[in-house]
């Protein structure tokens, strides 16, 4: 009878041994489940946008720019309002116009065609002297041109004070020491004002 107890309590003993062992085995059998690395899930919605942050001290003042193009010009503005008439000037009594006529004198050192441009310091005055400019030129004057003693049309030349430009047409020859002659005629005016009594 008392041999019976004891194989069977070796028994019972043996059974629970071999219980804890396999609870061992399961626990890391379940430990290595758990650990093994999971597919990755989907990207979730965005999170909403944070509070906007305190503005920053500024910064230095940056060195200055290259100057741009200049642009094109605006329109021009509307018309100003008419001033305040000035008050009358001295009565006059007479307007004196009076004419001035100058002559330049040259003649042809060489055969003249086309395009030529003769200097005044080439030319002299009636009284034979070099003046080396043409006077009367200007917006109170005007100029003829003789060639031969012909008047001469004005498409075919232009005086300046410094010169006289001559336009021939082709087959157009002035011949050396033909006489060309320069006439200008140039006005001023007098204004003649009454003497008070």
């Amino acid at each position: 009878m008392k041999g019976k107890w004891r194989r069977g309590k070796q028994s019972r003993s043996l059974v629970r041994q071999q219980t804890i062992i396999n609870l061992i085995q399961i626990g890391q059998r379940t430990k290595k489940a758990g650990c093994s690395k999971g597919k990755q899930a989907s990207r979730g919605p965005r999170g909403y946008r944070g509070l906007r942050g305190i503005r920053g001290l500024q910064g230095p003042r940056g060195p200055a720019g290259r100057n741009g193009a200049r642009g094109i010009s605006g329109p021009a503005g509307p018309r100003g309002p008419r001033g305040v008439q000035g008050p009358a000037g001295p009565p006059i009594q007479e307007i004196l116009v009076e004419p001035v006529a100058r002559r330049y004198f040259y003649f042809a050192e060489e055969d003249l065609v086309t395009e030529v441009n003769i200097p005044a310091s080439q030319f002299v005055d009636d009284n034979g002297a070099s003046q080396g400019m043409f006077f009367g030129t200007g917006i109170n004057g005007f100029a003829h041109i003789f060639i031969n003693g012909m008047l001469q049309e004005g498409r075919m030349y232009r005086v300046s004070q410094g010169a006289l430009t001559l336009f021939l047409s082709e087959g157009d020859v002035i011949f050396a020491g033909t006489p060309i002659i320069v006439e200008t005629v140039e006005y001023f005016v007098q204004f003649i004002q009454n003497q008070p009594t």
